[in-house]
Formats: structure tokens, sequence, C-alpha cells
């Protein structure tokens, strides 16, 4: 494994953010209301045992455990749980505007490259305006692409790159 997937595979690993669990949460409660009034889930008793019944057959035969509770929903889950959610509450634009795990790796690596970008600043003559030319110039040369068209391996190595440039 190369130190990108390495990355790529930490920052998955992350649990989701409370503002992301609150969202997840008012997506599932919709769902369950959708679900109920259409008369699919009549025999669940209450939202809870609903919601973790669906969040356990959403984690079933996946590359990790299943998963009992939304506060155990890593990074890499959130994409599809939100979609599944969204989709059983019939919420079709919703379902659509939740991000692809690759979009969601490339997100989180645009979010760090930023972070990288603040620290290494003091090693650049223009400060940040450099570190992002550098960036620009490095993702030009290698990958004949802009950053903002970078996929998050991509991303990553410019990362460890820009970090560990020496001050001129």
């Amino acid at each position: 494994m190369t130190r990108e997937q390495y990355a790529i595979a930490a920052q998955g690993a992350k649990p989701i953010t409370a503002t992301q669990l609150k969202a997840l949460m008012a997506t599932a409660k919709k769902a369950f209301a959708v679900q109920r009034e259409l008369g699919t889930i009549d025999d669940w008793p209450d939202f809870d045992v609903w919601r973790k019944a669906v969040l356990y057959y959403l984690t079933e035969g996946g590359d990790g455990p299943t998963l009992a509770s939304f506060k155990e929903i890593k990074q890499r889950d959130y994409a599809g749980a939100c979609k599944r959610f969204a989709e059983l509450a019939l919420m079709i634009g919703t379902a659509e505007r939740c991000k692809s795990a690759v979009e969601d790796e490339a997100a989180r690596a645009r979010f760090a490259l930023g972070r990288a970008l603040d620290a290494a600043a003091e090693r650049f003559d223009n400060g940040r305006d450099g570190a992002l030319a550098y960036a620009e110039s490095i993702c030009q040369d290698q990958y004949k692409c802009a950053v903002a068209e970078a996929d998050a391996p991509q991303l990553w190595r410019l990362i460890f790159t820009v970090k560990n440039r020496r001050k001129k």
C-alpha cells in the first residue's frame, strides 16, 4: 500500500462529524415517516429499531463489520448511508446530491491540501499564494491537470511534496 492509499484510508476511517450525524438522523427520520405512510413498515415498533435494522442491512456484507449505531459510521461509509436513507425517504434530489466515495475522498484530500498550504506558507516568498502556485505547477507538470481536477491519490502525493519542501 502506498503512502497516498494509507492517507486516503486514514481519512475514511475517521468518524462522521456531529453535523453529518444530525443530517443523517434527520434524513432517517424523514425516511421512517415516508415508509410508514406508504405502509411498508407497519410491523416495526419504533424509529430506533427500524433505523438500526436498516443500518445493519446497509453494512452487512461490506468490507467492515455491521454497524448498530449511527455514531459508528465512518467517513467512507457516510455517503452510502446518506444516499440509502434519502432513497427510502423518496428524496430523489438529495440521494443524487450525496457524494460518491471517490468524490468524498477527493474532497477530504482538498481540505487537507488547504491546511498543508497554510502550514507551508512561511517557506514560500509569497506566503500561501506562493505555496498554491508551487502546488499548481507540480500538479501541471506531474499529472497534467489543475489542482481542482486532481483525484485523491494525486492530491495526497501533492500534500506530501508541499510538506517536505524546504525553505530556499
